[in-house]
């Protein structure tokens, strides 16, 4: 289990990058929050999801 830096937050943001190699060329970040009442079944690996059933498709 995950231990939070400051357990009394209420939001928790998941951040990624893409790129490949060391930081030298195109690398692109990204964060994103969700709503923990209304979560996405099924999501749970980005890289897992084809590109029909992935969140950025709809």
């Amino acid at each position: 289990m995950i231990e939070f830096v400051y357990p009394h937050t209420h939001l928790v943001a998941g951040v990624d990058e893409v790129g490949r190699g060391p930081l030298v060329g195109a690398v692109v970040t990204a964060a994103v929050i969700l709503d923990p009442a209304r979560p996405i079944i099924g999501l749970n690996d980005s890289k897992k999801l084809s590109e029909k059933t992935s969140p950025g498709a709809v």
